[in-house]
């Protein structure tokens, strides 16, 4: 009777380690199919990687711009381009900032053909200027990076000189300056065809509103109407709505060989991040939020090698042959979760928004608390 007992003890234990395991797997497989999962390197432990630095090709002749290319993803990417023998433009706004990423990349590529453009993301009439610029001092362009900006900040706003709230204005992928670029670059672009845009945005494009209402600029500078989640979240679906609707319309023009992709890096172990992280949460947790940034970037983070590989995959893999993606890391095509992301009328209007935006009249520095 009591090994009985004992036994039927024994098969209870197994059957409910059974079901636990059976629900953590579950709960496994859901992870790894979220958009949170597809950004640490622990969600993509069992997807091999769809491209690495051996398939670079030669970009010897191929004139390659990137904004933002002074730290973090943009430096590696322009290294990396770099050596591969592409005449390498790297966009900055601080010159002391710009100096030392040149230096850095004719340290690994003593070899490369590499300068630097001034581009300031926060003014139009900066933008308009560094089009020009480029425009004036190069014939062609093959591929434009569009990865400039800033992170999210749960301080006090800024509304720049063009009267657009900074989330909108400047965040990580920094919509509206890099719509104005894209278009002022675009004839380039397509007169040096086969060429590409790599528009860089993130997985918190999720964040957005599911309505279009806030697609005004009313909303996007209402700073009560919207968390900085979903400010953010509504930057980063501007960039991917962007990059679908620019490829929709190059197809419809006759200019499917200029390739329109956005990516999402992951999260990356850069110092634009952990500097951000120590911003808005360092007032609160004081000395400790060094070593739990340094922490979360060990055990979540990519490394900025890492990190480069997606944006670097749409810039220059030769097995990418179609624009309209959106690519994970590392390198792999994902969907994009927020139903406007691919929504053709809310693309329309994005552009529209866009175009009107950029026709107001410019205004003083406005800073909001």
């Amino acid at each position: 009777m009591a090994v009985s007992g004992w036994w039927w003890g024994l098969s209870l234990c197994a059957a409910m380690l059974s079901w636990q395991a059976w629900q953590w797997a579950s709960w496994w497989a859901i992870f790894e199919e979220s958009d949170f999962a597809r950004s640490i390197p622990l969600g993509n432990r069992q997807r091999a990687p769809g491209f690495s630095l051996a398939e670079v090709p030669s970009l010897a002749g191929r004139i390659v711009l990137i904004t933002g290319a002074t730290s973090g993803i943009g430096l590696q990417l322009a290294k990396v381009v770099a050596r591969a023998g592409a005449v390498t433009v790297l966009g900055y706004r601080s010159e002391a900032r710009g100096q030392a990423a040149l230096d850095q990349v004719y340290h690994v590529a003593p070899n490369a053909s590499a300068s630097l453009l001034r581009l300031d993301l926060s003014s139009r009439r900066g933008v308009e200027a560094a089009a020009a610029e480029f425009a004036r001092r190069f014939d062609g362009l093959h591929v434009l990076v569009n990865n400039g900006g800033i992170a999210a900040s749960l301080g006090p706003r800024l509304r720049f000189s063009d009267g657009v709230e900074e989330c909108f204005q400047e965040r990580r992928v920094n919509y509206l300056a890099h719509f104005q670029l894209t278009l002022a670059l675009l004839p380039l672009l397509q007169r040096s065809a086969p060429s590409r845009i790599v528009h860089v945005s993130a997985a918190a494009h999720r964040h957005a509103p599911l309505h279009s209402s806030w697609l005004s600029l009313a909303s996007i500078n209402d700073l009560a109407a919207h968390s900085i989640h979903e400010r953010y979240g509504m930057a980063e679906l501007a960039q991917l709505a962007f990059s679908n609707e620019l490829h929709r319309r190059l197809q419809r023009d006759g200019h499917a060989d200029v390739l329109s992709n956005a990516v999402h890096p992951g999260i990356v172990a850069t110092g634009l991040l952990t500097a951000n992280v120590q911003d808005n949460y360092g007032p609160l947790l004081g000395r400790v939020v060094g070593p739990l940034v340094r922490l979360r970037n060990k055990v979540l983070a990519y490394e900025v090698a890492d990190g480069a590989l997606t944006p670097l995959y749409a810039a220059c893999s030769p097995s990418l042959r179609t624009g309209g993606g959106y690519f994970v890391p590392i390198a792999q095509p994902w969907r994009i979760s927020h139903p406007l992301g691919t929504d053709k009328e809310f693309g329309r209007a994005l552009w529209t928004f866009s175009e009107e935006l950029l026709a107001r009249p410019g205004e003083e520095e406005i800073r909001s608390t």
